[in-house]
């Protein structure tokens, strides 16, 4: 299996372990529907990856899923194993018209056939199904025990063995390796299935944990941001009421006091709806009251666009799952082009008899070989080839659209890597020029070449400046997450 497939599941058990032995978390108990985390609990990535993995319904629904594409393959896989059954019965043959009236001076072996009839029989039957390289092969034995109504009762006794082996019936192997080789393919794709959908859970949880991140920054940043304003306000009241600022200014400074409340609620209101997010995707109830640690920065990729595309054709998951789709057509072809071959058997017997009425032997044996050809099937063979051809051309078709749009998702994503790490430069220049122009009207202010308005303007430029670096800032790390997910890592 794929590198970064390996890494997925090593991270997700790491995450798991380290759930464990977190802070004020628990793991969900048997039967339990939910995990639950302690009010002003501060949990880590990797404890929200494990309470994902062990307590999402959706990763509970990914492993039943996969457990039961595991029992299909292996129902199949036992329909190609050896069988052996056992057969018991009596019987009771009771002749009529002219086969009941017995020649005069008939034997007894004669009348037997003449007169009611009681049998018994056993018997075991072994079936080596196209079980891999091996044939068809059935296998039976047969012991039976009869007694008829003359006089005196005729008595016999006899045991019957017989083979019968398929020779050829289309494809080297046997038909039914092709479909074994169609089931273990098939159980590939939904072991891709499963690691895609983990895949895109950790994309999930990431996304959802550095949102919840990025918005308990935003909560902080806007307090101090209102903090500032009231101090504005209360600064601006006390030039207002020596008579150093206008009405004008002291409104302006409640409008920018008014306005830091508003944002501080909107922040508030975000954190609580990715907060609500975070916890459906780790299975928490989501009314949890917790915070999240501060996350690593994550930093743009180093390589070339081609060399990320090519990274992306490797490794995409639904990629290698329509690949096996196209594997499976072409068993499947191969599977219908034998319909319309020949089916050559070969088959043997031998039959031991022993009559106790006069202690004689009587047996016989038998030897054939079996030949069928389809002769008139009204195209049902063909269609079916030709179907199965139709669908391998649609499947190619899709291999190409998808390594198309897999090339295009990337270019995308690269470009806005690119384009946001530029604009978190940009931003970051606006806010040190807005902070010395800030620090320079309040001088200009103290000079009394500026107005307390020109600073209450200055310290909102300098705040929103500080609002756009942090947004640029959670935008590129949202968009390099993006870009590792549509890679397939």
């Amino acid at each position: 299996m794929r590198s970064i497939t390996a890494t997925c599941v090593i991270f997700l058990l790491a995450a798991a372990s380290a759930l464990a032995q977190g802070n004020g978390s628990s793991a969900p108990s048997e039967g339990t529907s939910a995990a639950t985390i302690s009010p002003g609990s501060i949990i880590t990535m990797e404890q929200a990856l494990g309470l994902a993995a062990k307590s999402g319904l959706q990763t509970q629904l990914n492993e039943l899923n996969l457990e039961i594409a595991r029992s299909a393959n292996a129902q199949v896989h036992a329909q190609s194993s050896i069988g052996l059954s056992g057969n018991a019965g009596v019987s009771r043959t009771t002749p009529f018209g002219a086969a009941a009236k017995a020649a005069s001076g008939a034997t007894i072996s004669a009348l037997a056939g003449t007169v009611a009839t009681d049998a018994a029989s056993a018997g075991v039957s072994l079936a080596v199904p196209n079980g891999g390289a091996s044939p068809t092969t059935n296998l039976s034995l047969k012991g039976t025990q009869s007694l008829s109504e003359t006089d005196p009762i005729y008595h016999q006794t006899s045991v019957t063995a017989s083979i019968n082996q398929t020779i050829w019936d289309g494809y080297p192997g046997f038909r039914n390796r092709i479909n074994i080789g169609i089931a273990d393919v098939t159980l590939q794709q939904k072991v891709l299935a499963a690691e895609a959908a983990a895949q895109t859970l950790l994309y999930q949880v990431k996304q959802s944990y550095y949102s919840v991140a990025s918005a308990q920054d935003a909560v902080a940043l806007d307090t101090k941001i209102l903090t500032q304003r009231e101090r504005d306000y209360a600064q601006t009241k006390t030039l207002y009421d020596a008579g150093q600022a206008t009405a004008v200014d002291l409104q302006q400074a409640d409008v920018n006091r008014y306005s830091a409340e508003l944002d501080l609620n909107d922040a508030n209101s975000a954190l609580k709806e990715s907060q609500v997010s975070l916890s459906l995707l780790m299975g928490v109830p989501p009314e949890s009251q917790y915070s999240v640690q501060a996350p690593s920065p994550l930093s743009p990729p180093v390589q070339s666009l081609q060399q990320l595309t090519d990274t992306a054709l490797r490794q995409r998951v639904d990629l290698q799952q329509i690949l096996l789709t196209s594997k499976i057509n072409s068993l499947q072809t191969t599977y219908d082009k034998t319909a319309s071959s020949p089916v050559v058997t070969a088959n043997a017997g031998i039959t031991y008899g022993y009559i106790w009425n006069n202690s004689q032997d009587t047996g016989s044996w038998n030897a054939g070989v079996q030949v069928t050809v389809p002769i008139v099937d009204s195209g049902t063979a063909a269609a079916q080839v030709q179907q199965a051809k139709l669908q391998q051309r649609s499947t190619d078709i899709q291999i190409a659209q998808l390594k198309q749009t897999i090339a295009q998702t990337v270019q995308t994503d690269y470009d806005s890597v690119r384009s946001l790490s530029a604009r978190v430069n940009l931003a970051q220049q606006n806010l040190s020029v807005s902070q010395r122009q800030y620090q320079l009207t309040e001088i200009q202010f103290r000079q009394g070449t500026k107005s307390q308005l020109d600073v209450l303007t200055a310290a909102v430029t300098s705040s929103t400046a500080e609002t756009a670096l942090q947004k640029a800032k959670t935008q590129l790390q949202l968009a390099i997450i993006k870009l590792a997910n549509d890679l397939g890592e």
